[in-house]
């Protein structure tokens, strides 16, 4: 197994490298262990309007992802460790994801940490999430990546995945809330910092013969390209969301109004808007066909008397 170590703690990069290794490094398995800064992760085929409040998220410049697997939606610190394991995909010995769980799972018993399967890719301690897997093929190779909440901030992560009011309809995968702990507040050895957590799980799963490969300048810029074209854009993060109708009767200067939106790859296609002293015609008509984003809003809004902050009321 070859292992490659990301230095960088930007989500969007490391996605990248995940694809790019995936896609083009076909002759040996993989490990990739790496870490975020603070982030939003949300699953392949999940509606991101309907999993996180995107209002408050581009408010506050959180950086948001779509990974290439699926899954629910999870925020991600530097206290928390990913790792992704790729290797050749074979669907007559496949074993799902147990094949990727149990040495997880066998290197945190080693530990001292009660940590067990959960339903059906998740691992726990007693009833408490400490790692949510995905995993994505693709003709004869699996990409198998998880999470280990080692130290994160489990505040932030509950502020960070808290949904908007109102109510949404689509086809899109629901995430599943999970009660989470920390590892590090089960270890028996109360010394092992994040750092030292992560060599242990490096060397476990390479048998303590790492073999590290360091990518070449053109590996990276062919990286820095698919993050520049793909994984940073507005139609991935926000516009490859599923269909959605979204209703909501809210307020605004204390006139009331009930709002109905359809939304197609991230643009308004169809928006109903009823209010007895609000103009019902003129929102409508300006709604319709726009991103359904947070700012393009704001701006769209903001030079009309009378309705300068209406966009705050829209999410």
């Amino acid at each position: 197994m070859k292992y490659v170590n990301s230095k960088n703690n930007n989500v969007n990069y490391n996605l990248a490298v995940e694809e790019y290794i995936f896609s083009n490094m076909m002759d040996d398995d993989f490990l990739l262990l790496w870490v975020n800064d603070p982030c939003v992760v949300i699953g392949k085929h999940q509606n991101i309007f309907e999993e996180v409040n995107c209002k408050e998220i581009q408010k506050n410049g959180v950086t948001v992802a779509r990974r290439n697997s699926g899954g629910g939606t999870v925020f991600q610190d530097k206290g928390n460790l990913n790792f992704t394991l790729i290797t050749d995909y074979n669907p007559d010995n496949f074993s799902g994801y147990d094949e990727f769980l149990s040495p997880i799972i066998k290197i945190l018993n080693e530990m001292g940490i009660p940590a067990e399967k959960r339903n059906v890719c998740d691992i726990a301690i007693g009833d408490k999430k400490i790692s949510g897997n995905a995993q994505s093929i693709k003709k004869n190779r699996v990409l198998h990546h998880g999470t280990l909440l080692f130290d994160a901030d489990l505040d932030a992560l509950r502020t960070q995945l808290k949904p908007v009011n109102g109510e949404f309809k689509s086809k899109a995968v629901k995430s599943i809330r999970s009660s989470v702990t920390n590892i590090i507040d089960h270890l028996a050895d109360k010394n092992l910092d994040f750092e030292g957590f992560k060599e242990v799980i490096l060397n476990s799963l390479c048998s303590n013969e790492i073999d590290e490969v360091k990518l070449s300048a053109a590996d990276i810029e062919k990286i820095r390209a698919l993050e520049k074209s793909k994984y940073v854009t507005w139609n991935w993060i926000y516009g490859f969301s599923p269909t959605f109708i979204f209703k909501k009767r809210g307020d605004f200067k204390d006139h009331q109004f009930d709002l109905y939106l359809v939304v197609e790859k991230g643009k308004i296609k169809e928006s109903k808007f009823k209010s007895i002293t609000l103009p019902v015609e003129k929102i409508e008509s300006l709604l319709s066909g726009h991103r359904y984003d947070y700012f393009v809003l704001t701006d769209l809004f903001s030079g009309i008397k009378d309705l300068e902050d209406f966009a705050d009321c829209l999410f």
